[in-house]
């Protein structure tokens, strides 16, 4: 009896080291993953995130938008600057907003995944570009902005 326990119990070790899930904070996580221009017309920006909580996207009856890009393109200068519209500098860019539909919380609460957003590259005046961008979940907490690597658009 006693010998099929000793033997027992380093199975039983082994079993219980499952995979290990990591926590994250509760704060949404984002970085740049690529740019695509499918088209002459078409832009899109691929960012992965994680969120510690789970919570992200809004549910359809919200209408406030959670994802949140501002464009920037370079001056005479070579500095980046913020962009507006056609041919308007600004020092308060708008903010350009879109919407990450509910997603479905699972089972160990954690939310990852890549997004992509496709944007009419027809109205930025620009031929090289920038993005900062940042991502909100249900709670209101906010990811850090982060900054896209500057992209020739091709039209």
């Amino acid at each position: 009896m006693r010998s099929v326990l000793l033997a027992l119990l380093p199975a039983g070790l082994l079993a219980s080291c499952g995979p290990e899930i990591p926590e994250y904070p509760p704060e949404p996580s984002i970085r740049f993953v690529r740019f695509a221009q499918p088209g002459t017309d078409s832009l899109q920006v691929t960012l992965h995130f994680i969120d510690g909580d789970g919570d992200l996207g809004v549910p359809e009856e919200n209408p406030d938008p959670n994802l949140f890009f501002y464009f920037y393109h370079r001056d005479p200068a070579g500095n980046w600057t913020p962009t507006d519209g056609p041919s308007q500098l600004v020092t308060d860019t708008l903010v350009y907003t879109y919407r990450v539909p509910e997603l479905p919380v699972s089972q160990d609460k954690v939310a990852e995944g890549d997004i992509t957003v496709t944007m009419d590259k027809r109205f930025i005046p620009n031929d090289t570009i920038s993005l900062d961008m940042r991502l909100h979940d249900r709670a209101g907490n906010r990811s850090l902005w982060v900054r896209t690597p500057e992209v020739i658009l091709t039209r």
